[in-house]
């Protein structure tokens, strides 16, 4: 039986899952899991969904992370021996997803901290 998020109880408005968001119409009802199309979508309700984009206005503007498009790309293809492996189309968004994510978990713990509360895992 596989381990869903659903069926670990990892959904409501105390779980925020990130993902891309190139879902098609009807991937719920084609989805390969034992979850229900409203155990499906009662996960993501709370979901923050990231669009790729492919388009880069300025190679050599500097991002959050404080390296440009450029840079990155030149460090992807050194980490893969100057080569672009299958899937890396997608390079950029994902780490971009990545730090938004983070940014707003950072965000979320400065607020709770604000007010006096604390995060915790259970």
């Amino acid at each position: 039986m596989r381990n869903t998020l659903y069926r670990q109880g990892h959904y409501g408005p105390h779980i925020i899952l990130s993902t891309l968001n190139w879902w098609g119409p009807s991937w719920t009802t084609k989805a390969n899991t034992e979850c229900t199309e409203e155990e499906l979508l009662e996960v993501l309700n709370y979901s923050i969904y990231f669009g790729p984009s492919l388009a880069y206005p300025d190679e050599n503007t500097p991002t959050i992370s404080g390296q440009s498009n450029a840079e990155f790309d030149a460090r992807f293809k050194e980490l893969h021996n100057g080569s672009m492996p299958y899937a890396s189309a997608y390079r950029n968004p994902s780490y971009n997803a990545v730090w938004a994510s983070a940014l707003a978990l950072n965000a979320m713990m400065n607020n709770l901290k604000a007010k006096g509360q604390s995060w915790s895992s259970s």
